[in-house]
């Protein structure tokens, strides 16, 4: 049985595609398309992992991040950040949180379902 991933993005047509990836590889998928979203249904139906885009409406992607380590109930979850730009100033304010990991958009699906499956089989990755 699959895991219950979060997927948070803005962007509807990236969410769809990830969605189905996923799917196919036999995972749940929750959606968010904003950091307000994303924070409710985290702590409302905690998932074994977040795919968190960083530049998002209402809140943006380190708001996420901030909510989702200082709160008990979501602090262990693991999130791998996704994002369009690739400035050491942004992977650097976000990795305090303790990301398993960061993805320059755009990437390759099949790249991310070994992070994702490696994630999930214990090995981890930062």
């Amino acid at each position: 049985m699959g895991k219950k991933i979060l997927v948070v993005d803005d962007d509807a047509d990236f969410v769809l595609l990830l969605t189905k990836k996923l799917a196919q590889a036999g995972h749940q998928v929750l959606t968010a398309f904003d950091a307000f979203q994303a924070v409710q249904i985290a702590h409302r139906e905690p998932p074994d992992l977040v795919l968190l885009d960083i530049k998002l409406p209402a809140g943006g992607g380190a708001g996420v991040l901030k909510n989702l380590k200082s709160s008990a109930k979501t602090l262990n979850i693991p999130i791998i950040a996704m994002s369009a730009s690739d400035s050491p100033g942004l992977q650097r304010d976000i990795a305090k949180y303790g990301l398993e990991g960061f993805l320059k958009k755009p990437f390759d699906f099949g790249d991310l379902l070994k992070i994702v499956e490696e994630l999930f089989s214990g090995g981890g990755r930062k």
